[in-house]
């Protein structure tokens, strides 16, 4: 990490600000989550899909897991602990909830923001680790 904001301020200043917000953005949500009750998240979020194809057991499972682990996740973010690894979790995890709102068919324009989200969650793994394209970022060819 020295080496990279020796190297690319600008990089390691753009993974860190995005990174945090994410963070924040994902620890905010899952605490308001644990706030109203998981259970009455579940239940309520559940609902929307009862006319979907998608299993119920399957959307409850998904749905209980989210007040625990966005706050999980935001918190690593927000540290900048195990990077790679958080980020791709992060990622993955905003692809299914893009794929959830199309399920629903929500033409919440947030959706737009989500596929942004996911973008940057899955290009900074380079910035972050000091990586680009298997070499290291300010190395001297």
């Amino acid at each position: 990490m020295k080496k990279l904001l020796q190297s690319e301020p600008n990089a390691f200043f753009a993974e860190a600000l995005l990174r945090i917000s994410l963070g924040v953005f994902f620890f905010a949500m899952g605490i308001g989550k644990l706030k109203m009750g998981a259970s009455e998240f579940v239940e309520s979020t559940a609902s929307g899909f009862q006319d979907s194809f998608l299993p119920i057991g399957l959307v409850k499972g998904f749905l209980w897991m989210l007040p625990y682990l966005e706050p999980t996740l935001g918190v690593l973010l927000i540290l900048g602990v195990f990077r790679r690894y958080v980020l791709l979790l992060t990622g993955i995890l905003l692809i299914i909830f893009i794929f959830g709102l199309t399920v629903l068919g929500n033409p919440d324009p947030m959706l737009f923001v989500y596929v942004l989200v996911v973008a940057f969650a899955l290009t900074l793994p380079s910035a972050c680790c000091g990586m680009n394209n298997g070499k290291d970022v300010g190395k001297k060819k």
